[in-house]
């Protein structure tokens, strides 16, 4: 297979979209498996009034907001740059965000170290 043909073999794909949804709409927040931990709780009970949790293991957290699957994942534990990297290129592709719970920009390569700050990954959630 040439590189030609590889090429026209993306015609046919189609690209992934986010949900687009309203704060006070019917959220479905995604978290960790193994990593559950009582900030997350908190902070999904102090943040979020209607929702379903789902849990799931590994950064496809990211691919199922990506894919409207799920709308939110905080995550209030630690990982490294490489956990979220991916996910994370993926999420912004599809029109999805990811920030600190202080609302920064996550930023690579550019700390001491590789661990992240806690975030929170979303589709489109609009304050109203």
């Amino acid at each position: 297979m040439n590189c030609s043909s590889n090429l026209d073999s993306l015609n046919e794909s189609a690209k992934i979209q986010v949900n687009e949804k309203k704060r006070s709409d019917h959220l479905l927040v995604i978290g960790s498996r193994s990593h559950t931990n009582e900030n997350f709780n908190k902070w999904v009970k102090e943040n979020i009034e209607n929702y379903n949790l789902v849990k799931k293991g590994s950064s496809l957290k990211f691919c199922y907001i990506a894919d409207g699957s799920a709308d939110l994942y905080p995550r209030f534990g630690p990982t490294s740059e490489w956990d979220i990297a991916a996910g994370h290129i993926i999420l912004n592709e599809a029109g999805g965000r990811i920030y600190t719970i202080d609302n920064e920009e996550i930023v690579y390569n550019k700390k001491k170290d590789i661990l992240n700050p806690n975030f929170i990954a979303s589709g489109l959630i609009k304050n109203e």
